[in-house]
């Protein structure tokens, strides 16, 4: 699962709206879509939004898929707070590294083309 669909996933376990959810995250219903769709990657404004609004979401199931998506009961991990689980430089190093991915990922498409457009000529 991509961290869009875990966020689609996330807030339809709510059975929030996107304009709900938007508006408890403080983002822009585009923004949400776009998330969702995994088009563009969240900011750190967003992420600190959610995960103050949604104190029982897990930030490592939301940011990586491991463990389970809330922090208390479901697999017994131990309550933690945000801001110790997760310190805000942490957070950022981790959304430039999916944004350095993305962008690393584009270029090998981007080179795959060129070489497939090579081997027509």
């Amino acid at each position: 699962m991509t961290v869009g669909q875990r966020i689609k996933h996330f807030r339809e376990g709510k059975k929030l709206s996107v304009t709900d959810f938007a508006q408890l995250v403080k983002v822009s219903e585009r923004n949400v879509y776009n998330y969702e769709a995994d088009k563009t990657s969240p900011h750190t404004s967003f992420w600190e939004s959610l995960f103050t609004v949604f104190e029982e979401l897990n930030p490592k199931w939301m940011l990586t898929g491991k463990g389970s998506l809330t922090l208390d009961g479901n697999g017994g991990e131990v309550r933690e707070s945000v801001t110790s689980y997760l310190k805000r430089e942490e957070l950022t190093d981790l959304l430039r590294l999916i944004e350095r991915v993305k962008e690393l990922t584009e270029k090998v498409a981007h080179l795959e083309k060129e070489i497939d457009d090579l081997k027509k000529e």
